[in-house]
């Protein structure tokens, strides 16, 4: 019987050592260069298809998943291959063409943004959820000025300064780290309050944010396809509220094609005639529909009656009505900004009031300014309360991106003002 014991402990030790061998010659960490998803967005428990760049090769190759917060959540085991150089010079409209596709379930991960190898972004979504508070990631807009291939949608970071019409999603997608400390800090307050992500591409499909509460979009939202705009409407119309955090908002009208994954933007002088295939400016009177019609803000606002007064980096709290300022005693708030929203304003005892008019709001109050300059006029930046109609959902619009900036969004004020707009705006019921 000890014989036979003793047997079964050797049996067992050399399997182990064979397992413990072959988990340290095979599993080691891989480094990921680079990669992108099939899909950025995917629903809770749907698979995630991807590919990616390795530096070197690894035959069943460790690869974690982190959070926003750059913490280990899940990992996976892949045969990983660096991918061959890009020779294609037109990478950047006809996508980078990487060989050998992963897949991952999403099932063990709730609703946020995550990162393949700590360098590939993807997002989890949940549009099931009821009264969420939804927070739109800005897959789209980045995508739009993502210069990685060349070129981009913007000239000043593009190749000889000039701006591709066409763009492929199949590219690399550099994110940073902007904006973490606001996205970690919403998951911290409210991640089990019903917290949910989508791509502002989602908002092509209005069943994204049909059961929403409250909608959150931040960062870079300067283009807009028709359908994400009538979705906005559709949703302000239907009582939903809106908190928008951004310098530039609704400027740009574009195309998308899901099926392509590809991006369109020809920019001013169209020559495609109907208005669902052009593309430019939103304030184009061919549209009608100017960006100031749907969140009545815009970064081109100017004042020209006004001796120009150059800004400070302080707002200045102005109205206290709508309670976002509830419990705080500061005054002003110190923001560090390169640009801002404005909106259409006079003045009155030497503080600016809204016009109501531009746009056709029905009410529009600054709860907070500062005074700025755009192409030498005098412009405002500032936090501003908005309904387009008596019945429709409450729009309270922060007009600067860097709001939730790493830099800004350690200041204590910056974050009880934007968590009282949230709870204000959550709890709210037109």
């Amino acid at each position: 019987m000890k014989i036979v014991l003793n047997i079964a402990f050797v049996i067992v030790f050399i399997f182990s050592a064979i397992y413990v061998y072959n988990r340290e010659k095979y599993s080691t960490e891989s480094e990921i260069v680079d990669g992108y998803p099939i899909e950025f967005s995917v629903d809770r428990g749907d698979n995630l298809r991807f590919f990616l760049n390795s530096k070197i090769a690894n035959k069943k190759g460790l690869v974690y998943i982190y959070t926003i917060k750059r913490q280990k959540i899940d990992s996976l085991i892949l045969d990983v291959i660096p991918q061959a150089k890009i020779k294609d010079t037109l990478a950047y409209r006809n996508g980078f063409n990487y060989q050998h596709e992963f897949i991952y379930n999403t099932k063990k991960l709730k609703s946020g943004i995550y990162f393949i190898g700590n360098v590939v972004p993807f997002l989890v979504k949940e549009i099931t959820k009821k009264n969420a508070i939804t927070i739109v990631f800005p897959y789209g807009n980045l995508m739009a000025i993502n210069n990685t291939g060349g070129r981009s949608f913007d000239s000043e970071n593009s190749k000889d300064k000039k701006a591709s019409k066409l763009l492929s999603m199949f590219r690399p997608l550099p994110t940073g780290n902007n904006h973490v400390l606001f996205l970690h800090w919403m998951d911290s307050l409210y991640g089990n309050k019903n917290l949910n992500f989508i791509s502002d591409l989602d908002l092509i499909n209005y069943n994204s944010i049909k059961g929403t509460k409250l909608l959150i979009i931040y960062g870079y939202s300067s283009f807009w396809t028709m359908e994400q705009r009538k979705n906005f409407d559709k949703f302000q119309e239907s009582k939903g509220n809106v908190l928008a955090i951004c310098s530039y908002l609704m400027n740009n009208k574009f195309l998308y094609d899901s099926k392509k994954m590809q991006m369109y933007f020809y920019g001013r002088g169209d020559s495609i005639s109907t208005m669902e295939g052009r593309t430019g400016v939103w304030h184009d009177p061919f549209y009608n529909y100017p960006n100031i019609n749907s969140v009545g803000v815009s970064y081109e606002i100017v004042d020209k009656s006004k001796e120009l007064k150059k800004s400070n980096e302080e707002l200045i709290i102005l109205n206290r009505e709508v309670p976002i300022f509830n419990n705080t005693v500061f005054n002003r708030i110190k923001l560090k900004s390169n640009g801002n929203n404005s909106i259409k304003f006079s003045w009155g005892n030497n503080v600016p009031i809204a016009d109501n008019s531009n746009g056709n709001f029905y009410l529009k109050k600054i709860l907070a300014y500062n005074l700025t300059e755009y192409n030498k006029h005098q412009s405002l930046g500032g936090i501003y309360f908005m309904k387009k109609t008596k019945f429709s959902g409450d729009l309270i619009v922060v007009g600067y991106e860097s709001w939730t900036d790493d830099r800004n969004f350690c200041n204590n004020y910056i974050m009880t003002s934007t968590r009282n707009c949230i709870n204000y705006l959550s709890n709210k019921n037109n």
